[in-house]
């Protein structure tokens, strides 16, 4: 048995159709140009915080939430909210009544070996005058400083 050797001449060479190939990368550009989404830089987006220059000014307290300590001395439980500081729970919530924004929430952070009663009762009041959001932070003692 005799094995002949089959010789590929170069008139018979394969040829590659570049037609189709030059198609699907086409479709594939048109592809990503339709389906990606083009966004403004940054410079021409809208601030997040909207403000006016006019007279109508905002006071500070409109844009901070209420924030109520609640720490045991040994006095007793002492409420604390910016610089009024009783013992007296309705002096805190007539104050709370109408300089702070309602939206903007209400936290109240307790110190430690305060019982459980005084902050519920004052988050609870909170809440009926109206904040949106009332949180409970605890306070916890600092380390001590290493020297």
């Amino acid at each position: 048995m005799k094995l002949t050797q089959r010789r590929i001449s170069r008139q018979g060479a394969l040829e590659l159709s570049m037609t189709s190939m030059i198609d699907v990368v086409f479709l594939l550009l048109i592809f990503f140009l339709v389906t990606s989404a083009f966004v403004p830089p940054e410079q021409q987006l809208p601030a997040a915080i909207k403000y006016s220059l006019g007279t109508d000014r905002q006071t500070q307290s409109d844009l901070e939430p209420a924030i109520i300590d609640v720490i045991n001395s040994e006095a007793g439980v002492i409420y604390r909210l910016g610089g009024v500081q009783t013992a007296d729970r309705q002096v805190i919530t007539s104050s709370l009544k109408g300089s702070f924004d309602k939206s903007a929430g209400a936290f109240v952070r307790v110190g430690d070996e305060v019982p459980f009663d005084y902050p519920a009762q004052l988050m609870h009041e909170c809440r009926e005058m109206g904040f949106t959001t009332v949180t409970y932070i605890p306070l916890t003692r600092s380390a001590p400083s290493a020297r």
